[in-house]
């Protein structure tokens, strides 16, 4: 509902819509601007380019969060791999240890002291060492270890298995550790 007018005031006519030219639906090919295909090559390049930037940072933020992913795994992986080291340290010790233990009687006697000695290079006062340029005959052949037991079902697994060794290089490389020289 309109209200009236109040006293003093100018009564303003009521505003009209801008007329417009109806657009038409085709336009006719001649009042198209004309687009160089110089312009048309390079607004190609351009979406390209930009594209391939996106894909660019959308794949290095996907390698960036797998190696963020990967990162406990490989962790996992090292301190397996120093876990199986450390008890192949701790088992020769223990096998040299042991074979001290069965020396032990050899060792305290007169004659295992003297052996010893020898083998470290010492002399009595009034012996003469005489070296020689020849090379020791090797050592006697020792009898072939046991084969190890099969692994049990499920646990097929190599120490020196392409995925291990893919392990250890990707955890080199995030560790920034030197290979380990052969």
């Amino acid at each position: 509902m309109r209200q009236p007018p109040q006293k003093g005031a100018r009564e303003r006519p009521p505003k009209r819509p801008a007329e417009r030219d109806p657009e038409p639906i085709l336009v006719p090919q001649s009042t198209r601007r004309p687009v160089s295909r110089l312009r048309k090559r390079v607004q190609q390049v351009l979406r390209v380019g930009k594209r391939t930037c996106v894909y660019l940072g959308f794949g290095l933020v996907a390698l960036w969060l797998a190696c963020a992913a990967l990162r406990p795994v490989l962790l996992d992986h090292d301190e397996v791999t120093d876990i199986r080291h450390l008890t192949q340290e701790v088992s020769a010790a223990e096998q040299y240890n042991e074979k001290l233990r069965r020396r032990i009687h050899t060792l305290q006697t007169r004659q295992g002291i003297e052996v010893e000695a020898r083998k470290a290079g010492w002399t009595h006062p009034d012996e003469i060492l005489i070296q020689t340029s020849e090379t020791p005959p090797p050592p006697p052949a020792q009898a072939p270890a046991e084969k190890p037991k099969a692994p049990p079902l499920g646990a097929v697994r190599r120490e020196d298995g392409l995925f291990d060794r893919a392990l250890d290089l990707a955890s080199r490389a995030l560790h920034h550790r030197r290979p380990p020289e052969p």
